[in-house]
Parts: C-alpha cells; sequence; structure tokens
C-alpha cells in the first residue's frame, strides 16, 4: 500500500510538472468587444453612428475586417451657404498574445499604413493617429496636413512600430482619423485613413510559441489606401452594414484633433516606430 501511494504521488508529481510547462493558450481569455463610432457634420447638423455616415459634403467609415481600418472625407462647395463640412471615426479594440507562459515578454511589429490628402485651401484640415498600449510601454504614430508636431506635412506613413507586451494580459489599439473643409470660398476637400496590422517580431525567443487573438469580429491585416467613393456605392455600403436604422441627429460640431496629440510616429515606455513616404 505505501508502494501504491508513493507512486501515485510520483505521477502527481509528474503530470504537475507537465502542467506547468505547458502553454496557456488554451486557457479562456476574454476580451472586451470593440467599439467604433464616426460622426458626419456639415453647418452643425450631424449624423452619427456606429460603422457609417454619409451627407453631401462628408462621408466616414469603420471597417473591422480583413483590415481594421478607419476612413472620412469632407468637401467644401466653395459656397457661402456652407460653412464646414467635415467627418471623423473612432475605432479601439483589443487584443493579446497567446502561447508560451503567463507574463512572458514579446516583442510585437505594429505595420502602419496612415495617409491623408487636401485639395483648396489651409481650410482643408486632415488627421490620422493609430495608438497601441500594452502593460510594458505604448507606440503612437500620427500624421496630419498641419498643426501636429513633427507629423505635420506628411501625407503619407508606411511603417514599423514596436513594443513589448505581456503574454496572457490584454492590450489596446485606438484609432481616430478626422477630415473637415470649411470657411472659403474656394473648392476644398480633405480625406484621412487609418490601417494597423499586428504580429510577433520573428526575432522574439521561441516565437513560434505565440499567436494573437482580438476582439470579435476584428481582421487583421493590411489593406491599400482606398478612393474617395462616390455618394452612389456609398449609399450601398450604408445599406449593407444596416446602419441607416441606427444613425442618430445630433446638434454638435466636429471636434478637431487635441493640441496635445502626440507628434508622428513617437514612442513612450518600451516601444519604438520607424517607417518611411510611401511612393506612387
Amino acid at each position: 500500500m505505501a508502494l501504491f501511494s508513493l507512486s501515485r504521488a510520483a505521477a502527481g508529481a509528474v503530470f504537475g510538472a507537465m502542467l506547468a510547462v505547458q502553454p496557456h493558450a488554451a486557457q479562456a481569455l476574454t476580451l472586451p468587444p470593440a467599439t467604433s463610432d464616426v460622426l458626419c457634420g456639415t453647418d452643425g447638423g450631424n449624423i452619427a453612428a456606429p460603422f457609417a455616415c454619409s451627407s453631401t459634403y462628408d462621408r466616414a467609415l469603420v471597417s473591422l475586417d480583413p483590415a481594421p481600418s478607419l476612413w472620412a472625407s469632407g468637401d467644401f462647395p466653395g459656397s457661402l451657404a456652407r460653412v464646414q463640412a467635415g467627418a471623423n471615426a473612432r475605432l479601439s479594440y483589443s487584443f493579446a498574445v497567446l502561447g508560451g507562459q503567463a507574463g512572458d515578454h514579446v516583442h510585437l511589429d505594429i505595420t502602419a499604413l496612415l495617409h491623408w490628402a487636401t485639395q483648396g485651401s489651409i481650410n482643408a484640415y486632415a488627421f490620422t493617429r493609430v495608438i497601441v498600449t500594452t502593460n510594458l510601454g505604448e507606440v503612437t504614430a500620427n500624421i496630419c496636413s498641419y498643426a501636429c508636431g513633427a507629423g505635420t506635412g506628411v501625407t503619407d506613413f508606411y511603417g514599423d512600430l514596436h513594443v513589448d507586451a505581456l503574454s496572457g494580459a490584454i492590450n489596446t489599439v485606438a484609432m481616430d482619423v478626422y477630415a473637415t473643409a470649411a470657411f472659403s470660398q474656394d473648392v476644398n476637400s480633405a480625406s484621412a485613413y487609418a490601417d494597423p496590422r499586428i504580429s510577433i517580431d520573428p526575432l522574439t525567443a521561441n516565437a513560434g510559441l505565440y499567436t494573437l487573438a482580438f476582439s470579435d469580429g476584428i481582421g487583421n491585416s493590411v489593406g491599400q489606401v482606398p478612393g474617395v467613393p462616390e455618394p452612389a456605392p456609398w449609399a450601398l455600403m450604408l445599406a449593407g452594414l444596416g446602419c441607416g436604422g441606427l444613425q442618430a441627429r445630433r446638434r454638435r460640431s466636429p471636434v478637431l484633433a487635441d493640441p496635445d496629440t502626440p507628434t508622428s510616429h513617437s514612442a513612450r515606455g518600451s516601444g519604438s516606430a520607424t517607417g518611411h513616404r510611401l511612393t506612387a
């Protein structure tokens, strides 16, 4: 009997050791859902919705899959009857590194595609930004037409952000774009786009042990900067998303980018960023 008890204890110890070295990727991890909102506004009469909005002079769209991306545009017809046309879009979602041991430090690469364009006077303004936050650091990439620090005047950013994350921890991605055209007798327009992709840095020790999980419905690829959709195709997209019944009119004006916006592809904590302009 003593021999049996010893064998059972030994077996238990071996089984416990086996569990200790198993990846925790199979453990349940509930990620918060993605949240998004868009706002289209002309002369202070605004349309708010979760994914898409459109009027004669402004449009905004949030896409979750296959690439989490944002698009906003505003067009001013050059008539004094119109004061301002603009749109903004925001998206926030979560992701986690799974595999290895809980608390492992894992290096992440975030490929960010940012773009904006303006035409006409200085009253056309565009801004786009991506922020990735983990327990170990935060990285930011942003560019704009003016007044956003080092990113001012850079029309395209396509580069890598680098940050560390803990395996098993929940991290966040926040994106926002803004485009407005206003206060001019001349025709002017603006548009902005943002699209990030996250991957495990292949130089991470035992990189093959780790995978990524995202909030439900979120894809993880980088697409291409789209052209400005015409009103008819945009209306079809709105119908496909089923957002028509979710739109609500509000009496507030779109808000310009925070004056404390971090500078272009800046880094805080353990993160870093590199990038370059796109070429035609």
